[in-house]
């Protein structure tokens, strides 16, 4: 800040009393105290950006802009935040020298400016004893103006952080959707319409697509509301629709918001979870299934078996198992070449899978070796499925380049035992049937008892 006179030119004299007039301060003083404030103060130029007084500097000076303009604000975050943006004619900082406090904000040059600036204690002694103001009512009138000052700033302060939260949540890479205390969307931000195809228009007032899961879902449905009305965040994976008909899985997390103890709205946060499904929904499959015929492997074949022996030993059903070999498997390969036999291989398997029921459980071994664990069925029944497999796969055909082929299946039998926790002693069995099957000329069904 550099001083240029001590006493102002004419012009800039008539331009400071004009500007001093217009503040509720001077409005009543006469010519003679105006003319004494004009004459106790100082010319001072700022260039641009150049800080006059930071907030909780003191009071020394009050000041009114005769040429450009400033910003009165404050710092926070390293960013200068402006209250207000004074022009010419404007009186500013007469708080500070009034109830001798700090400043209560910053005040910097909004490019070149030119100020009149008057010491603390001229103006204290010309305007007290112009207007006959005490210092307790001097002390009033500023604890008021620092208050509406304070208001001003806190509510800057509050209206910054909501365009912060509403830029985060705008712009945010999930989906938001703000509902109302009956779970009807109020709000859905630009992610939402993005995933799902659906703007606020379309489901303002509604209950969201991804939340209608009554139908398919009762149960989630129920456990989700129970939980979010005791005042729980619930969290989970649903299905839901798109505005085009399609479907997508989403990852959610929804919590309720309250308002005096009362809960006022929920907050949904989602995110778009259909291609890490897909990716793990294959790699379960990799596991679980023969990469030839898409039945179980024989790893997930074991585990759906032991889990079945648990079920049959809990309530005492009985469970059988067949095993089930190509016959003359290695002629195929040797004479039609393994391309051929990979078909059979997949003919059959689909075959015999379509003559099961959904509770049996159907894998490869291993080459042409195939077991089928049937819960709930004893050795007489086992013998009728085996049989009728047994007939239909002699009626598959398999397409090859040079007309079709036809196979057929040996099957060993056998039943869990009612002391036997592991499925080994009854496959034992099964094997051993197989083979006496295929020893007593193949195409054929053999039971062993244990």
């Amino acid at each position: 800040m550099s001083e240029i006179s001590s006493v102002p030119a004419a012009g800039q004299c008539d331009a400071i009393i004009e500007g001093l007039k217009r503040h509720y301060l001077f409005a009543a003083m006469g010519d003679d105290a105006l003319d004494r404030i004009v004459a106790n103060g100082r010319l001072v130029r700022l260039e641009d950006g150049q800080v006059l007084f930071r907030k909780g500097d003191p009071g020394d000076f009050f000041y009114c802009i005769i040429e450009g303009r400033v910003h009165i604000g404050y710092e926070d975050d390293g960013k200068v935040h402006v209250l207000n943006d004074l022009a010419a004619g404007s009186v500013f900082g007469e708080t500070a020298v009034l109830d001798r406090q700090p400043r209560s904000a910053d005040a910097s040059a909004n490019g070149p400016v030119l100020l009149f600036a008057v010491p603390r204690d001229d103006f204290r002694q010309v305007l007290i004893a112009e207007c006959q103001l005490e210092d307790r009512l001097v002390q009033l009138l500023c604890e008021r103006m620092r208050w509406v000052s304070d208001q001003v700033e806190r509510k800057n302060r509050v209206e910054r952080e909501l365009r912060k939260l509403t830029l985060a949540v705008e712009h945010s890479p999930a989906v938001v959707i703000i509902m109302d205390a009956e779970g009807k969307a109020e709000y859905v931000n630009p992610k939402f319409t993005a995933v799902t195809g659906w703007s606020l228009d379309d489901v303002a007032g509604q209950v969201p697509a991804i939340l209608r899961i009554d139908a398919t879902s009762p149960d989630l449905h129920t456990e989700l509301w129970a939980t979010l009305h005791s005042g729980q965040e619930w969290r989970g994976d649903l299905q839901s629709c798109r505005k085009d008909g399609g479907t997508y899985w989403e990852s959610c997390s929804i919590s309720p918001v309250f308002d005096n103890g009362v809960i006022s709205n929920f907050v949904a946060v989602m995110e778009d979870i259909t291609e890490r499904k897909r990716l793990q929904d294959e790699l379960h499959r990799l596991a679980t299934t023969d990469f030839l015929t898409g039945v179980a492997n024989r790893r997930h074949f074991m585990e759906r078996a032991q889990a079945e022996i648990g079920r049959a030993t809990r309530f005492g059903k009985a469970l059988s198992i067949i095993m089930m070999d190509v016959d003359h498997f290695k002629k195929v390969n040797d004479v039609h070449g393994h391309a051929a036999g990979d078909a059979t291989l997949v003919a059959l398997s689909a075959a015999a899978k379509a003559m099961m029921r959904d509770a049996d459980v159907f894998g490869r071994l291993g080459g042409e070796e195939f077991a089928v664990i049937l819960p709930e069925t004893d050795l007489p029944a086992a013998v009728l499925v085996a049989e009728r497999m047994r007939e239909h796969l002699s009626q598959v055909e398999i397409p090859l380049d040079e007309g079709v082929l036809k196979v057929t299946v040996s099957l060993g039998i056998a039943q869990l035992g009612p002391q036997e926790k592991s499925i080994d002693p009854a496959i034992g069995r099964a094997d051993a049937g197989l083979y006496r099957a295929k020893g007593l000329g193949r195409n054929r069904v053999e039971v062993v008892e244990g």
